[in-house]
């Protein structure tokens, strides 16, 4: 009998894992937020007059980070999730849509500067984590 429950125990265990990264995967904030980022972060490298305001960007990565635990994500999870080539092809295609519908030209700078200045002005997520130069 404890065979079988050492078994069904690390059987749960083992079935864990897939599920908590489809949560962090399936996470509406989590996926709202790293999109957010990394629109921010096309900005600033495609836009000579914006760049990043880091202290508020590393608050923010902070703060989803502490998310992710609430939601049972250790380290190890939330590394593998952020480092999992799917997720960052998923952000990137999320992040390009943004990007598009913003008005962003690939190879336009300005266009950068302008979806960037109007983040800013509107006080959105990934304004907050741009500044004007």
């Amino acid at each position: 009998m404890k065979l079988i429950s050492s078994i069904i125990v690390f059987s749960t265990l083992s079935l864990a894992a897939p599920l908590l990264a489809a949560n962090l995967t399936t996470d509406s904030r989590i996926t709202n937020d790293l999109t957010a980022a990394a629109v921010g972060d096309e900005i600033r490298n495609n836009c000579p007059t914006i760049s990043a305001n880091m202290f508020v960007a590393i608050g923010k990565a902070m703060s989803l980070k502490k998310y992710a635990k609430s939601l049972g994500a250790t380290d190890d999870d939330i590394d593998a999730f952020l480092n999992n080539k799917n997720e960052q092809n998923r952000i990137r295609g999320l992040r390009d849509a943004r990007l598009k519908a913003g008005g962003v030209v690939v190879g336009n700078a300005q266009s950068y500067c302008k979806l960037g200045e109007a983040e800013i002005n509107k006080g959105s997520l990934t304004g907050s984590l741009l500044r004007k130069n």
